[in-house]
C-alpha cells in the first residue's frame, strides 16, 4: 500500500514538473 502511494507521488511530482516546463515554453512563446 505503502509502496503504492509513493509511486503515485512520484507519479504526481514528473507531471508537476513536466506541466510547469510547459507553462514556460507557452509563456516564453
Amino acid at each position: 500500500m505503502v509502496q503504492e502511494e509513493q509511486a503515485l507521488a512520484s507519479k504526481v511530482a514528473a507531471l508537476e514538473r513536466r506541466i510547469k516546463d510547459l507553462e514556460r515554453m507557452l509563456t516564453l512563446g
